[in-house]
């Protein structure tokens, strides 16, 4: 393990979100949409 710079972070995975993943988060922030839902379509989005 390095304690000295320069320091390294690896990045795995995307920080992209699903247009339907943002959608369900607008809908819940707006009431449109249960957290439940929400989880769902957060659940499908993995």
């Amino acid at each position: 393990m390095r304690t000295t710079p320069p320091f390294r972070a690896d990045h795995v995975g995307s920080l992209l979100r699903p247009k339907n993943l943002l959608a369900a988060r607008a809908d819940h922030a707006a009431g449109r949409i249960s957290a439940e839902q929400l989880r769902a379509v957060a659940d499908d989005a993995v």
